[in-house]
């Protein structure tokens, strides 16, 4: 009997990230309704190091172990140099403008108020969690007339972007 041949698909995270924000009155995280995109950014400045004889020390080591047997250092540097700098962080997230949503009030107040939120983008492909603090510095709504109504939102980290593994809590019941 021949061995069955099944297909081989590779693994991708599809729609299995969701932005929510936490209630600090009430302890709660809360998604944010309606919710159909989200991105998370993570960028660092860059600050120049360039000197006119160079600042990577062993940069022809490096070329030979990596099988570049051809690089010869010159006796100065033209190309900048660069280390990182200050990281920042900013999450966006848009869908269905909801009805009636207490994320989205919270986030609403949040806007209003300067006040920053508790923020957490969760990854259910790979079972981790970022959470961080940040201000809502964009916060639009559209109501196309053949459409749906949507919202856009983005939030702007202040401080670090902590990630954790996510161990989902069972429900409780009866």
């Amino acid at each position: 009997m021949a061995e069955q041949m099944k297909v081989q698909v590779a693994s991708y995270l599809g729609v299995k990230k969701i932005v929510r924000i936490a209630d600090l009155n009430t302890a709660e995280i809360l998604a944010i309704g309606g919710q159909r995109s989200s991105t998370v950014n993570k960028t660092a400045d860059t600050i120049d190091v360039s000197t006119k004889t160079g600042g990577i020390l062993n940069m022809k080591e490096i070329m030979t172990k990596l099988g570049v047997t051809d690089y010869k250092p010159k006796e100065y540097n033209d190309y900048k140099e660069y280390i990182q700098g200050q990281k920042e962080w900013s999450i966006e997230t848009e869908g269905a403008l909801p009805s009636s949503d207490t994320a989205f009030s919270i986030l609403d107040k949040a806007y209003q108020d300067g006040e920053p939120v508790i923020v957490s983008e969760l990854d259910l492909g790979r079972m981790k969690e970022k959470i961080g603090i940040a201000y809502v510095v964009d916060m639009s709504e559209e109501a196309p007339q053949e459409d749906l109504a949507s919202y856009s939102l983005t939030l702007q980290g202040t401080g670090e972007l902590v990630e954790r593994d996510y161990v989902p809590t069972p429900p409780t019941g009866e």
